[in-house]
C-alpha cells in the first residue's frame, strides 16, 4: 500500500516537471476514438493530475512546507503556459510530420539515400531520447529517496524537482516569446 502511494506520488512529480509539459500536450493527440471517448479521456487524465498534483503537494507540505508557495506559483505558471503554448504545439507537431513525410519522399525518390534519411531520424530521435532518459534518471532518484524514507534525499529531490520545473517554465517562456515574434518554420 505504501509503495503504491509512493509510485502515485513520483508519478504526479512525473507529470509536473520538465517534460511533463510535452507530455501531456501528447496526451491531447489525434486519435481514431470518437469525440465523446475523447473527452472522457481528457476527463479522467484531468482528474488524475489534479489527484497527483494533491498528493505532490501533500509531500511538499511534509518535506519542504518553506517551498509550498514557490510549488504553487511554478505549477500555475506552468498550466497557463501549457494553455498559450497549445496552439504552437499543434503547428509545431504538423511541421514535424511534415518534415518526416518530406525525408520519406526524398528517400522514396532517390533523393536522398537510405543512409541518409535513417541519420536525419536518428538525430532526431537522439535529441528527443536524452531529454526522456534524463526525467527517467530524475524520477529514479526521486522514488529511490521516498523508498528509502531519507527526508534529507527527499527533500533534495523536491527542490531539485522545483528547480527544473522553474527552468522549464523559462524556457517555455522564451520558446513562446520566439514563436509569437516569428513565423512557422520547419522542425528538423
Amino acid at each position: 500500500m505504501l509503495k503504491r502511494k509512493w509510485l502515485v506520488a513520483g508519478t504526479a512529480l512525473g507529470l509536473l516537471i520538465p517534460g511533463a509539459a510535452n507530455a501531456a500536450s501528447a496526451v491531447t493527440a489525434k486519435t481514431d476514438a470518437p469525440t465523446e471517448q475523447k473527452d472522457l479521456n481528457k476527463e479522467k487524465f484531468a482528474e488524475k493530475r489534479a489527484e497527483m498534483k494533491a498528493k505532490l503537494m501533500k509531500l511538499v507540505e511534509t518535506y519542504t512546507p518553506e517551498k509550498k508557495d514557490e510549488w504553487n506559483q511554478a505549477i500555475q505558471k506552468q498550466q497557463e503556459l501549457r494553455k498559450q503554448m497549445k496552439p504552437h504545439f499543434e503547428k509545431h507537431k504538423e511541421a514535424k510530420m511534415d518534415n518526416i513525410e518530406k525525408w520519406k519522399k526524398k528517400a522514396e525518390n532517390n533523393k536522398m539515400t537510405d543512409a541518409q534519411y535513417k541519420g536525419k531520424m536518428a538525430k532526431w530521435k537522439e535529441k528527443h531520447q536524452a531529454h526522456k532518459m534524463e526525467k527517467q534518471e530524475a524520477m529514479k532518484k526521486f522514488h529511490e529517496a521516498v523508498q528509502s524514507k531519507d527526508k534529507a534525499e527527499i527533500q533534495k529531490q523536491l527542490n531539485l524537482a522545483l528547480d527544473r520545473l522553474q527552468q522549464h517554465n523559462k524556457k517555455m517562456e522564451n520558446r513562446l516569446k520566439e514563436m509569437d515574434k516569428q513565423p512557422q518554420k520547419n522542425v528538423q
